[in-house]
């Protein structure tokens, strides 16, 4: 199971994780629209996530920097696919039955690139 093995601590076993991912919705996307965005979302972002810890007003990360900078890695791969974003746009963002997932990728990724989390 993919989603469990993109849990693991094995960086090596994560890499391949997301290596596997990508290479699915690369070769079959045209059927994998809520894989992909269950994949995007419980993969990717989970790891990317933080929060700010109450008692220490500091940023806490869900995973470990080598962890994040797999996923992010993985990130640039699909981005860099012809009109991924923009597909991603038009079949989430503006479907009422999907999630915002483009406005979520770029909310995440303005909060990993800003040193204060915002």
């Amino acid at each position: 199971n993919l989603l469990r093995l993109s849990t693991s601590q094995d960086l090596s076993i994560l890499g391949l994780t997301l290596r596997v991912i990508f290479n699915l919705f690369n070769g079959i996307k045209d059927h994998l629209k809520v894989q992909l965005e269950v994949f995007i979302t419980s993969v990717h972002l989970r790891i990317l996530s933080s929060s700010i810890s109450p008692q220490t007003r500091e940023r806490v990360w869900s995973s470990s920097p080598e962890q994040r900078e797999l996923a992010l890695e993985s990130l640039v791969e699909f981005c860099r696919e012809n009109m991924l974003m923009t597909d991603i746009y038009l079949n989430y963002d503006c479907d009422i039955k999907c999630t915002n997932l483009f406005e979520t990728i770029c909310t995440t990724l303005a909060s990993v690139a800003s040193p204060d989390g915002g």
